[in-house]
């Protein structure tokens, strides 16, 4: 489950990436950048913390960073309709 979840926050973060016009520094791309941290620690020591990742958490990680770009283009938006 969590080389999947890797996989799926990789996708993302490049996802993020091409959206923030190459911006590493955006707010969106630090928190995927975080969560890949997270997920690729977790990885490495599965055993010794004894790590059990549900399906749930495979699910809603990717959910709420998939609102954070939703919320994104939408002030995008709002931003280039002022102009």
């Amino acid at each position: 489950m969590l080389i999947i979840l890797l996989i799926i926050i990789v996708a993302l973060m490049f996802t993020s990436f091409t959206m923030a016009n190459r911006d590493i520094m955006s707010p969106s791309v630090l928190t995927c950048a975080g969560y890949f941290a997270a997920v690729a620690s977790c990885l490495y020591n599965t055993e010794t913390w004894s790590v059990n990742i549900m399906i749930e958490n495979v699910g809603i990680l990717p959910l709420h960073y998939i609102l954070l770009l939703r919320v994104k283009v939408c002030l995008k938006s709002i931003e280039y309709r002022g102009r």
